[in-house]
């Protein structure tokens, strides 16, 4: 229907020609009839030679009252032969003579078609303002709006929504109320509460004394709407050791509520200082549930949650945990939901993708004796037990060591034949071979070790010439692991929840946006307290803005890809979701499966 009504525009000026002007050159009947050729040429798509045509006659009429109006179709017919540059400049030069109003129109509308289709949405957006206030057409002004407003609302951040309103405001001021008016009530009827408000105080803003009664009616449901409020405490170290931690976690919490969560709830996110300290992080944790907050955010670490964890149950209040990773955290309250996946539900994912990948009927383990040692081993051979893959040999080596060749040792002598004599293993020289210089082959080794641990377990497997896959946690893809030379003789799967590749664009996306507003890359605390608040925005969405609907949502989220790693809460409030990687030749890749 533009494109129609613009044509009508542009050959309209038929009608203006006189026979004495027309006379002064070449004769009104030979216009007319070159005014039909290229007419005829443009209807039937022949714009190249359309626009030749719409120019040999402003050269033959230079003087001619109505030549602006051959240029201007000449403009159109290049703009349809792809020429839009040359286009551009002539529509330029046709406004520059002052045309009639409805010309001009005409020209703003193609010079915004063409900022369109350079990208440049604002100038496409000021462009057919103005060729709306021009236009004396009635249905031609309504289309011209609707492409300006779906141009705003589509294309346009809100401060490059302010330049058009206020381009608005100098051209049209009628036109502006009524501009504010639509765009927020559109943003109204999406739910985007926010922006329809600040829609709204740009309006106060631009035009104080402006007393549209549509406009304050809308404010007034507005701001009813706003008055739903989810209140977010935040329990974060910012002062101590653990302080780095605590200021990405701040920082990254407020990065999630203005880049998702403005829209749909009215939120209010308070950081609160816990020192890293296990006793002020409970007494915190006591005095904003009590208060009435809609959610908890942290805090940082296992010792921190566990009184904490208290207050959220005694209270009703729902505790998301972003890092703290202890098992047990989750059965001192149900309000309390872990994003870190506990070790021994690392160990079961292990497991599982090793059992699938490779296919394994026996293994043997080397794990550190601590907490996460044992807890990951434990989720590991629950699965592999449940399933009939032996455990043939398992040791728990002592935090710091550094010797590791009893285990090599044993765990060789575990998979040679019984009847082993070392006098029927001979080298080239005919000399017995020791069992260190024998090489064996064993189907997998898993060893959940600290990656100063890992950089001497593998090259002692090495050396003693342990044949194997290594299957680890998340120290396996330490880069200075990663690299050693011997680690890229092995492959190797392991499991993690804080490893990132250049394949997670959702955490590329995050990382930017983070450094831009805070002049450091994130660490993966951060963006797992993103996906904190960002999961308690949409459990908000789905159960309600109290800690009841909150408590609610979560336990119904479902699926979560967040970008600190995948996200889906099991029957304990615990992630169950641990991705896997696979590492050969000192690369690493996520396991698709």
């Amino acid at each position: 229907m533009i494109k129609r009504s613009i044509l009508l525009i542009g050959l309209a000026f038929v009608c203006c020609l006189t026979t004495e002007s027309g006379a002064q050159t070449i004769g009104v009947d030979s216009i007319r009839t070159a005014i039909e050729q290229a007419e005829s040429l443009y209807v039937g798509g022949s714009f190249a030679e359309a626009a030749s045509l719409f120019s040999n006659l402003t050269d033959l009429n230079p003087s001619y009252e109505g030549a602006d109006r051959f240029r201007f179709m000449e403009a159109k017919s290049l703009y349809y032969a792809g020429e839009p540059d040359q286009a551009s400049d002539l529509l330029i030069s046709v406004l520059a003579t002052e045309p009639p109003p409805f010309l001009q129109s005409a020209c703003h509308y193609f010079l915004g078609r063409i900022a369109f289709d350079r990208v440049d949405y604002l100038a496409a957006a000021e462009e057919l303002i103005r060729a709306f206030h021009l236009s004396d057409n009635q249905e031609l002004r309504e289309l011209l709006y609707q492409n300006c407003l779906n141009i705003c609302s589509g294309y346009l951040s809100f401060s490059e929504q302010q330049q058009v309103l206020t381009t608005t405001h100098r051209i049209d001021p009628a036109l502006f109320s009524d501009m504010v008016y639509r765009i927020a009530s559109n943003y109204y009827d999406l739910g985007l509460m926010r922006r329809a408000d600040r829609v709204i105080k740009l309006h106060a803003e631009i035009s104080p004394r402006d007393g549209d009664t549509q406009i304050k009616r809308l404010q007034t449901n507005i701001e009813s709407e706003l008055s739903r409020s989810l209140d977010i405490a935040l329990l974060v170290p910012l002062t101590g050791d653990l302080a780095p931690y605590g200021r990405q976690m701040d920082a990254a919490a407020r990065l999630a509520v203005e880049t998702f969560g403005t829209e749909t709830v009215n939120i209010s996110l308070k950081s609160y200082d816990t020192f890293g300290n296990s006793i002020v992080a409970a007494q915190l944790a006591r005095d904003v549930t009590s208060s009435g907050v809609s959610v908890v955010v942290g805090p940082l670490t296992s010792q921190e949650a566990v009184g904490a964890a208290a207050y959220s149950d005694f209270w009703s209040v729902p505790m998301i945990l972003p890092s703290a990773s202890e098992k047990g955290l989750t059965s001192i309250s149900r309000r309390i939901f872990q994003l870190t996946p506990t070790p021994e539900t690392m160990g079961r994912r292990m497991a599982e993708a090793a059992m699938e990948e490779l296919g394994l009927d026996s293994v043997a383990i080397l794990s550190p004796n601590d907490n996460y040692g044992r807890q990951i081993t434990e989720g590991f051979k629950q699965v592999l037990i449940a399933n009939g893959v032996v455990v043939f040999d398992e040791v728990y080596y002592a935090r710091g060591s550094s010797d590791f060749r009893r285990f090599m040792l044993n765990m060789k002598e575990k998979v040679l034949p019984d009847t082993f004599d070392t006098r029927i293993y001979l080298d080239n020289r005919g000399d017995t071979l020791e069992v260190e210089e024998i090489a064996v082959d064993i189907p997998a080794v898993f060893i959940p070790a600290y990656a100063e641990e890992l950089k001497l377990i593998i090259p002692q497997l090495r050396f003693y010439r342990i044949r194997t896959i290594i299957l680890g946690s998340e120290d396996l893809g330490d880069p200075d692991v990663a690299s050693l030379a011997a680690t890229k003789q092995y492959p190797a799967m392991f499991v993690s929840h804080a490893t990132l590749t250049d394949a997670d664009t959702s955490w590329q996306r995050f990382s930017y946006l983070f450094s831009q507003s805070n002049e450091t890359e994130p660490t993966s605390v951060a963006g797992m307290t993103f996906d904190a608040v960002r999961i308690a925005l949409r459990a908000a969405e789905i159960g309600g803005y109290s800690a009841d609907g909150i408590a609610l949502g979560l336990e119904t989220l479902g699926y979560f890809d967040g970008v600190a790693g995948p996200l889906e809460f099991n029957e304990l409030n615990e992630n169950a979701q641990a991705p896997i990687y696979i590492l050969l030749n000192g690369l690493i890749e996520k396991w698709r499966r």
